[in-house]
């Protein structure tokens, strides 16, 4: 038995960007960096935010509402 879900398309992702999606009633963050997909909680720890809205440089995302930088 495998523990992969699929969440989206391929063709659905924001190029080198972030894309929002649902598993299980979890929000989450796939984030396209440029050596390959990352999926996190969609949600900072801090204060809530989306991160789906943050910036992606490399592999940090920076949120969008206190610029709390996370590895992803």
């Amino acid at each position: 038995m495998s523990d992969w879900i699929d969440l989206i398309g391929r063709d659905e992702l924001e190029p080198g960007d972030v894309t929002p999606a649902f598993a299980g009633g979890h929000a989450l963050a796939i984030h396209d960096a440029s050596d390959g997909l990352y999926v996190t909680q969609a949600r900072c720890t801090h204060a809530g935010a989306d991160l789906c809205d943050g910036y992606l440089d490399g592999h940090v995302i920076e949120c969008p509402l206190h610029q709390g930088c996370f590895d992803i």
